[in-house]
């Protein structure tokens, strides 16, 4: 069984924000006229309860990265999701701007907690069963390389042995101290 799976996915990295949740405006109105025309705490009560909020993120680009994330873990992974911890190691290459020619860390937005969420989500369900698996990895975003392939993000996903984390745990606390 694979235990390691590396890949490049090319593209813009897309942050995955927040989701915004809203009532269709037909039901909306429907609530309303009903409250109007017979005030009975039931039927509105039971009306509330059959409208379904529309979820939406608040950047539209951000399926279009997961679909492709997906598609190059699809490539590369065989056999069924992974269960138990999950370890998950990403680095974003996002695009240089003029202004920035000699630095190297992407300083700006996005924000990286938003790069990794749409990344975690992009392997749900191919890789690992639930993003709640991933309990460790190293992650960060810096601008492309002049010359080079262009944005991407470098992802690395591995499985952890419960033993091998409890080693691991016990040798950072000691360097802790």
């Amino acid at each position: 069984m694979q235990s390691e799976l590396k890949f490049t996915a090319y593209g813009i990295p897309q942050p995955k924000g927040s989701a915004k949740a809203f009532l269709p405006f037909h039901a909306t109105k429907a609530v309303v006229k009903a409250v109007l025309e017979n005030w009975r705490p039931g039927i509105i009560v039971g009306m509330i309860k059959k409208l379904r909020p529309i979820v939406m993120s608040d950047n539209p680009k951000v399926k279009a990265w997961q679909k492709i994330i997906a598609q190059y873990a699809s490539l590369d992974f065989q056999g069924p999701p992974w269960e138990g911890p999950v370890r998950l190691d990403i680095k974003f290459y996002l695009p240089r701007p003029k202004a920035a020619a000699n630095r190297c860390w992407h300083l700006t937005r996005p924000d990286l907690d938003k790069l990794v969420r749409a990344v975690t989500d992009g392997l749900t369900g191919i890789v690992y069963e639930d993003d709640k698996q991933v309990v460790w990895g190293h992650r960060s975003k810096e601008y492309e390389e002049r010359g080079g392939p262009g944005p991407r993000a470098v992802i690395r996903v591995a499985r952890l042995e419960t033993q091998q984390m409890d080693m691991d745990f016990k040798r950072r606390a000691t360097a802790i101290r």
